[in-house]
């Protein structure tokens, strides 16, 4: 086993990945949806169709049966027939494929149904706002078409003239996806098992409440994000959480609830488990609320006719904690989607709070915040007004081509590119242009004021990667407010790579997809930077004749070439910038099946596999998959070769067990003895632990470090999340060695936990350090002070936090007890000063667990300081 402090960059970057899908990528799900679809792959994934994880019961995952299959299809097509289903379509069409999760068998007989984008919606991101608001089938039945698998689960439609979704459905199963334009030619689709989830919502004397939104949440770190919600039913009170199957399958999470999704200072919800779902609805009990009404005001003081989304969150009146008030955006609440009219009205909110709103447009990051005070009265309506503009920039342009005429209707990528010592960029956001080529995009950068900063605008293409790009210089920092940038001319990007994809005859492969990225070349102690300069990457698709071209501006002259077709795979090789005669030769790829058994307390707990072809030429890439709930998993399109196969916790990315040289074959799905089954009981279980404050309340955010010796015999760290009181720890068998530390309490040390257990956190005592009498300090030192336990070797327990201009300064502690002061001086900025430690100073002095502030005041030797100030200065001097 290794720890989450390995120094591989690999592991860094698989490791990055599933945090970024399982959580920031739910976050910002509204700011993707509406992204170009990138032909990377001929199959096409989206956040209802992920198709590498399951948590269907065992005997439904391991295949179905031959009478299943009937029933299916039987089903299936009657409820087709009783449909409005397309003629045989004429013209260019694509292909349909209903694939079954985890097991990736075709299903036969299963609808189809598909909806072009509404007229008034600019693209298919309403289909998503539509399914986490549960109406997604609802919306589209009168304009829905339909087809029907045939027995390989396979159905042609024409190729439809604008975005557009797809929902797969039979009998106990569903799933969906969408696509913006020009589609690939076969589009798969994976169904999950059809769940939902009830939920009741009564009122304090227990009677049935309507048109209440409850939602699906998933948490991690802290944070929760509604996955999926619907409102209650008038005479009953209860709302039906629907396709939730799918939902688990999008990703991890720390915890799943139900809760009610409006605004509260403390949410209202049940937990959830995912394996074994209540087959009665979920009692909530709604307190007493009145209403708020948001009001978005533009720079002119009218209320705004862009479209927001708008979120409200509650929260006990503010203490004037900037970090608090910071934290703002994070808190659940109530969200009304596309607010067109400048006015949005949440009809639950709890009386007494203060209420946080936030307004987001559809492809941005920043969001426009305000605060006030909610009703306090039940039935009574507040109101609280946004100025949009307040706290954020707003960067306005239009976008013309080299003969001035509008880019009209069209999602842009818009980056920050800063250049000086260091060279990076920074997303900013995906706006879409409107009929007149323009664009506002918020933003809260400020740029940097040591370096040139750059907005660069991209248009992207299936066909050939990053098309066309513009730039404008900014000033920095970026003044808050509305700024005009003007027209700003987007160019057609030279041509990198161009070529063609044959097959393994040597025919051309029309509509292959081709993925080019850097090639680096890294040590382990030399992680690569993401968003960096030098990392690019692009996609692209063949056409009829199998031709390709990839345009761009990368840096750098080395890349990475691979391309893929179905089930065929190119072996990914390094090219040289503008090779223009490429041949990208296709060839069969095979698959790898397991099965991974382990004890009952790790059942919920994700497991990854990932493969790594062995002597892979041009840097192959590692293949990842999740383990389905039975613990089944499925690898496909693995180019032929010897794989080092490694299983991860999913969660901390802890290597669990390596399988070296699995053997993959083309056309063949290999199924080696050690990995059927690959048996963890025993040496991998997980302690649940709910970790309170002094009060049993849960503490809502933390996270634990469990120290261990690896296989080699290398002490290790694994670090997790605590989130809403829950943390799961990992162990060998042996029992689990754990700091939790939270902000604002003390740390807690754990040895050899073996059972589930609820552990109370102590709160933190404050220190407040007072130099007698007060240094004085040139212009740029500053002076900063160390608190550490006396008796700890690493460290942990202690505080560092630096004094003001009277020698003054203060922080929680993690730790009590006997603590080690030091002194340390800063000369320069943060990122380019130096520091030196006030040698000589012997200093103790003795933290207890008390409330309040704990006071010391404390004589520093002024020459010890001054030796100080001067050595500090004199290597600030020697680095310029």
């Amino acid at each position: 086993m290794r720890s989450s402090h390995s120094r591989s960059s690999r592991r860094w970057i698989a490791v990055a990945s599933v945090v970024a899908v399982g959580v920031i990528g739910w976050m910002f799900s509204r700011v993707l949806r509406g992204a170009e679809v990138d032909a990377a792959s001929a199959s096409v994934a989206s956040p209802g169709d992920v198709s590498d994880t399951s948590v269907a019961d065992l005997d439904h995952v391991a295949g179905s049966t031959a009478a299943e299959r009937a029933r299916v299809a039987e089903s299936a097509s009657s409820n087709a027939l009783a449909s409005t289903t397309d003629a045989a379509p004429v013209g260019p069409t694509l292909e349909l494929r209903a694939l079954r999760t985890a097991s990736f068998e075709s299903i036969p007989g299963v609808e189809f149904a598909y909806a072009c984008t509404p007229a008034d919606a600019p693209a298919p991101e309403h289909f998503w706002t539509w399914f986490m608001e549960g109406e997604l089938e609802t919306r589209i039945a009168d304009r829905r078409k339909v087809a029907v698998a045939d027995v390989e689960g396979r159905a042609r439609i024409p190729i439809p003239p604008a975005g557009f979704v797809v929902i797969a459905s039979a009998p106990g199963w569903w799933g969906m996806t969408t696509i913006e334009s020009d589609p690939p030619p076969t589009i798969e689709i994976t169904l999950h098992r059809e769940r939902e989830i009830a939920v009741v919502v009564v009122d304090g004397a227990g009677q049935p409440l309507g048109n209440v939104p409850v939602a699906l949440r998933a948490s991690y770190w802290g944070n929760a994000n509604d996955r999926v919600r619907a409102r209650t039913g008038a005479a009953d009170g209860i709302a039906h959480l629907r396709h939730v199957e799918s939902i688990f399958d999008q990703g991890s999470a720390q915890e799943w609830t139900v809760g009610l999704a409006v605004a509260l200072v403390k949410p209202i919800s049940a937990p959830i488990e995912p394996q074994k779902l209540p087959t009665e609805p979920v009692r909530l009990v709604m307190p007493q609320t009145g209403s708020c009404e948001v009001r978005l005001l533009d720079e002119t003081g009218e209320l705004s006719k862009d479209p927001f989304d708008v979120t409200l969150a509650a929260s006990l009146p503010s203490t004037g904690d900037e970090r608090e008030r910071r934290r703002g955006n994070e808190r659940e609440g109530a969200t009304c989607y596309d607010v067109r009219d400048g006015v949005a009205v949440f009809p639950f909110v709890e009386l007494g709070a203060e209420v946080f709103a936030s307004a987001r447009r559809e492809g941005h990051w920043t969001s426009h915040t305000a605060r006030g005070m909610g009703p306090k009265r039940a039935g009574e309506k507040a109101e609280v007004t946004l100025r949009l503009g307040t706290d954020v920039t707003t960067l306005v342009a239009r976008l013309v081509d080299s003969a001035g005429a509008p880019i009209a209707r069209r999602q842009v990528e818009v980056g920050l590119r800063v250049t000086g010592r260091r060279e990076y960029r920074q997303m900013l956001g995906n706006p879409r242009t409107d009929e007149n080529g323009s664009f506002r995009l918020d933003t809260n950068t400020r740029g940097n004021t040591q370096a040139g900063n750059t907005m660069v605008v991209k248009l992207e293409s299936p066909r050939s990667g990053d098309l066309a790009q513009g730039s404008r210089d900014l000033p920095s920092p970026l003044p808050k407010g509305t700024y005009d940038l003007g027209d700003i001319v987007v160019e057609d990007l030279p041509a990198v790579f161009a070529g063609s994809v044959v097959d393994e005859a040597g025919t051309p492969a029309p509509q292959a997809s081709i993925n080019v990225r850097t090639h680096y070349v890294q040590d382990d102690n030399q992680p690569m930077e993401f968003g960096g300069a030098d990392n690019w990457w692009a996609a692209a698709r063949s056409d009829e004749q199998g031709h390709f071209e990839i345009r761009g501006k990368p840096t750098g002259d080395d890349f990475v070439l691979s391309a893929a077709s179905g089930e065929l795979r190119t072996v990914p090789f390094v090219a040289r910038r503008g090779d223009q005669e490429l041949v990208l030769r296709l060839t069969a790829t095979g698959a790898i099946t397991g099965r991974i058994v382990r004890d009952e307390t790790a059942q919920g707990e994700m497991l990854t596999v990932q493969a790594a072809r062995v002597g892979g030429e041009g840097g192959d890439g590692d293949e990842n998959v999740q383990v389905a709930s039975d613990g089944s998993f499925l690898m496909r399109r693995l180019l032929p070769g010897s794989y080092t196969l490694t299983l991860h916790d999913g969660m901390q990315w802890n290597e669990l067990r390596q399988i070296p040289d699995v053997v993959v074959r083309a056309n063949e799905t290999t199924t080696d003895p050690r990995l059927d089954p690959l048996d963890l009981r025993g040496s991998h279980q997980v302690v649940h632990l709910t970790i309170v404050d002094d009060h049993g309340e849960p503490v809502k955010q933390g996270w634990f470090v469990r120290n261990f010796t690896d296989a080699s015999g290398e002490e290790q760290q694994e670090y997790g999340p605590i989130s809403n009181g829950k943390a799961n720890v990992t162990h060998d068998g042996s029992g689990a060695n754990v700091q939790i530390q939270a902000e604002g309490f003390c740390l807690l040390r754990l040895e050899k936990v073996i059972a589930d257990q609820t552990v109370t956190l102590r709160r933190a005592p404050t220190v407040r350090i007072a130099v007698r009498p007060a240094p004085t300090l040139p212009g740029g030192a500053h002076l900063y002070v160390s608190l550490q336990p006396a008796a700890s070797t690493d460290g942990e327990g202690g505080a560092w936090f630096d004094l003001d201009g009277n020698g003054e300064g203060q922080a929680r502690m993690s730790g009590i007890g006997t603590m080690a002061v030091m002194f340390y001086v800063q000369v320069g900025g943060d990122e380019n000063g130096t520091w030196q430690a006030v040698d000589g100073v012997d200093l103790k002095l003795d933290v207890v667990e008390a409330a309040g502030v704990q006071l010391f005041e404390i004589a520093l030797d002024e020459t010890k300081l001054a030796a100080a100030i001067t050595q500090a200065q004199a290597q600030s001097q020697k680095q310029e």
